[in-house]
């Protein structure tokens, strides 16, 4: 069946893409909501654009001001709500999604492994539900998507489409385009390496002719974000197995530098030659960065552990080349039953257990979106008039500040996100890094000399989520805020007029 399948087949592949679009839209479906932060942002800017205006309207004293990087991506979600409604919007991109991943597994295993078709099939429809975050709705998840088809194909007509495509949805486009550049320049594709620097002088006309000050300014505080962080780090910014303060002590130019050092040195000594094992080695600075990067490319890493356990497994049950594997192999085949088994059984065993793995992960996804759905509705109370043009200050950082942009796209919120980016002084910008990072030793002094500071209209204390501030109504009275309601785990107080 496997010589009947030819890899370059580009009609059987469409086929088998429509297989996995269809696949993905009921995994998607059955997914619900699964934005756990900025994702409920940027579909707020897609869908009321009038309301939003800016972030720097969204978010007081931030560092975004009226420029809006990501202004195609939100314009893209605009024009596909013209043919989806809004509240099913999130479904048909992350069915898209889902399914450009399934296709990249897909493609992926037929060129780098020897697995049957059958179970190509499977790990390409099942794989998919493990890359949680691609579901965010964020640009960034195309950033993830570009790396992976970029470094798969070899088309150069393709490649050239996709970088011209990508490089006006992400503001940052530059950083995956320069890395990518010197990969392909240390493995001599210089090819790919023109493409890319052709692409990356395209992506720069086209922000810079949009909106030429917007732009450079956003660049000055990227590349200016280690002093605008302040040591502070949090979820996908902090770097994985990396201890932070030497992230924080070096920066993150020169902490990425020699982290692309150590890794070209790995490549010395190690000498690849397969190419699975060269993208892992000099990926592996990304890896180690952030967060971010690691949740990109961790289909890179399926494929890779999928093709080290395939290869083991035909090393240990034909050559047994280390006596320890030999004894395991001997003791299945002289103290089990396995050793009576036909290779369909062996096939049908294994199939068993990959799709009852998948079955259990789906379970936990399932899971996980269904408290972003009860979030979804217990937040949805911000839609009500009352809090329309109102500034209101979450003592915590999570998904119901951005989940108030969405439903009440006239407000404003505190804190925002884009730790770092924020005009305060250092007092009450030490507070707000201390709401966004949950940090438990926040000073109530300095809480309210924050609350005083921002005057917001509605103060809310997610009893839940909180940074365990203890306040009682009397403090919050003396500060000119009455107990209003409790709605779930809210306590929401007003300004006292």
């Amino acid at each position: 069946m496997r010589q009947q399948i030819k890899i370059n087949s580009k009609f059987e592949n469409l086929l088998f893409y429509i297989l996995f679009i269809t696949f993905a839209y009921f995994i998607v479906n059955s997914f619900g909501y699964t934005m756990p932060d900025d994702g409920w942002r940027h579909l707020a800017m897609a869908l009321y654009p009038e309301q939003v205006q800016s972030w720097g309207r969204v978010y007081p004293y931030t560092l975004y001001d009226s420029y809006d990087p990501w202004f195609v991506w939100h314009s893209f979600l605009s024009f596909l709500n013209n043919f989806v409604n809004s509240d099913k919007l999130h479904i048909f991109v992350n069915t898209l999604i889902y399914s450009l991943l399934s296709l990249w597994y897909f493609l992926a295993l037929k060129k780098f492994t020897k697995i049957n078709i059958v179970f190509i099939i499977i790990l390409a429809l099942g794989l998919p539900i493990l890359n949680f975050r691609y579901y965010y709705l964020r640009p960034d998840i195309l950033s993830g998507l570009f790396l992976l088809y970029f470094i798969l194909l070899n088309n150069k007509y393709i490649l050239v489409l996709i970088s011209i495509i990508y490089a006006p949805f992400y503001y940052v486009f530059w950083f995956y385009f320069a890395y990518l550049s010197c990969l392909k320049l240390f493995l001599k594709e210089y090819k790919k390496f023109l493409i890319l620097i052709a692409a990356s002088l395209f992506g720069f006309i086209f922000y810079l002719s949009t909106n030429f000050d917007g732009y450079i300014n956003i660049m000055q505080n990227v590349l200016n974000n280690d002093t605008l962080l302040q040591g502070y780090a949090v979820g996908e910014s902090k770097p994985f197995l990396l201890p932070e303060n030497i992230k924080n002590s070096l920066g993150s130019s020169k902490t990425l530098l020699l982290l692309m050092l150590f890794s070209i040195g790995l490549y010395v000594v190690l000498k690849p030659t397969h190419l699975l094992l060269k993208y892992m080695i000099l990926f592996l600075p990304l890896f180690l960065m952030q967060y971010r990067f690691l949740h990109l490319l961790e289909p890179l890493i399926y494929i890779f552990l999928i093709y080290i356990f395939n290869r083991s497994f035909h090393i240990i049950k034909e050559e047994g080349i280390l006596k320890f594997l030999n004894l395991i192999k001997n003791f299945i085949d002289e103290k089990t039953y396995f050793s009576n088994f036909s290779k369909r059984t062996y096939s049908f065993i294994s199939t068993l257990l990959l799709i009852s793995f998948f079955l259990l992960q789906y379970k936990s996804a399932l899971n996980s979106y269904k408290n972003i759905s009860e979030e979804f509705y217990n937040n949805s109370f911000l839609k009500e008039d009352i809090y329309k043009n109102k500034k209101i200050l979450i003592t915590s950082m999570g998904l119901p500040s951005y989940l108030g942009v969405f439903f009440n796209p006239t407000g404003e919120y505190i804190p925002g996100c884009s730790l770092g980016w924020v005009k305060y002084d250092k007092k009450n910008t030490k507070t707000y890094f201390d709401l966004l990072t949950n940090n438990e030793k926040i000073s109530k002094n300095d809480f309210f000399i924050f609350l005083n500071k921002n005057d917001p209209d509605y103060l809310i204390i997610d009893t839940l989520k909180t940074n365990k501030l203890i306040l009682n109504n009397e403090e919050l009275k003396k500060n000119g805020f009455l107990f209003d309601k409790i709605i779930g785990s809210k306590l929401i107080f007003r300004k006292i007029q």
